[in-house]
């Protein structure tokens, strides 16, 4: 996130949370849900959910961030709660993936060769 920030030459304040604990683990804090009750109680109106460690839209993004925690954050006095959209089949997103395995097949096809 602070790359990101950094390279965004981002100026709004900004915190990671994290969202979707499975099973008995203990889960990455702090909690989405926790982060929301907290800025609603610092009296922050309007807020914007990034869901960075999603390359895609689905249940989770669509449903958890986007419904139930929208609900959540109007309960808590927020009036304006936003979400980004998933990067999905953005050219610039399928460009860069295919960078990436042009970039690591050319080391792959040479140790392939050599078997």
């Amino acid at each position: 996130m602070e790359k990101i920030v950094k390279k965004g030459k981002i100026s709004q304040n900004w915190e990671l949370c994290f969202q979707s604990k499975v099973g008995p683990q203990k889960w990455l804090t702090p909690s989405t849900p926790s982060v929301i009750e907290e800025k609603a109680n610092e009296g922050v109106k309007y807020l914007l959910m990034v869901p960075v460690a999603f390359t895609s839209d689905h249940l989770e993004t669509l449903f958890e961030l986007n419904i139930e925690y929208r609900h959540l954050a109007g309960e808590k006095g927020i009036n304006q709660f936003e979400m980004t959209e998933g990067l999905n089949d953005s050219p610039h997103f399928i460009s860069a993936l295919e960078n990436l395995v042009l970039e690591n097949i050319s080391g792959y096809n040479s140790v392939a060769e050599q078997n």
